[in-house]
């Protein structure tokens, strides 16, 4: 083939696309999760292997957490809330070539049930929402790990259920 013409087909050619990695929260045994009527069988943070072309799934492995029922990543890091009493929240070590997960370490939320979790965009904060107690502290991202802070909103809002920052915060 003339040059041109392989130059052509090369980029006639589809970009290889990266295998992307996909997280999933659960409820985990033997709790029920909100509205079911069944107790859970999940075990953890699930993780897959999403196939770029055809959006097949295929498990990779299971990182042990309690209820971690919200995730929030700031690459190289996953966060979770373990929503539980007393609650907390946990920091994952992600492998970027394997989607698998490392755990770094766990800190008390201070507070009941955590539901929801923030990563600021500065990836120095993590805001929690602790849903039966009704407060938000803040922790500080210290090499991935989360560590606790004087600031916090206590007793501020009951039954809080999510937390985020503005745009641009």
């Amino acid at each position: 083939l003339p040059a041109s013409a392989a130059g052509q087909r090369a980029r006639l050619r589809p970009p290889r696309m990266a295998a992307r990695f996909v997280y999933v929260g659960t409820y985990t045994a033997p709790n029920t999760a909100p509205g079911a009527e069944e107790p859970s069988a999940a075990e953890g943070i699930y993780v897959f292997r999403m196939d770029p072309r055809t959006g097949d799934l295929e498990r990779v492995e299971v990182a042990p957490a309690n209820n971690p029922s919200f995730l929030a990543i700031q690459a190289p890091y996953l966060y979770c809330v373990e929503e539980q009493d007393p609650g907390a929240l946990s920091t994952f070590a992600i492998d970027a070539t394997q989607g698998t997960l490392s755990p770094l370490g766990s800190v008390r939320s201070d507070g009941s049930a955590p539901t929801h979790l923030s990563v600021h965009p500065s990836g120095q904060f993590v805001l929690a929402a602790n849903y039966h107690s009704g407060d938000f502290p803040v922790f500080r991202i210290e090499g991935g790990t989360l560590a606790q802070t004087d600031l916090d909103g206590r007793r501020t809002v009951f039954a809080s259920k999510k937390i985020t920052f503005s745009p641009g915060a």
